[in-house]
């Protein structure tokens, strides 16, 4: 199947959320792409997790109510 996109990052989207499902990508370029990706989102998994699970956002870190500190 081939798939023409509205535009490049919807489709490195599409290519994410696709997956395993998907037997080939092309072009090369679009696989690299979605690929670095997936990898810069795994290596903040564990930081955003941390940040939401304290209460804050990506925005103000673990800072919830405007500079509160959340004690561990």
């Amino acid at each position: 199947m081939r798939v023409k996109g509205r535009d490049r990052a919807w489709l490195v989207g599409l290519v994410l959320s696709a997956g395993r499902h998907l037997r080939s990508v092309a072009p090369t370029d679009l696989a690299l792409e979605a690929a670095a990706a997936a990898r810069r989102a795994l290596n903040n998994l564990d930081n955003t997790a941390a940040v939401y699970a304290c209460g804050g956002t990506p925005t103000d870190g673990c800072a919830p109510g405007g500079g509160e500190t959340l004690d561990s």
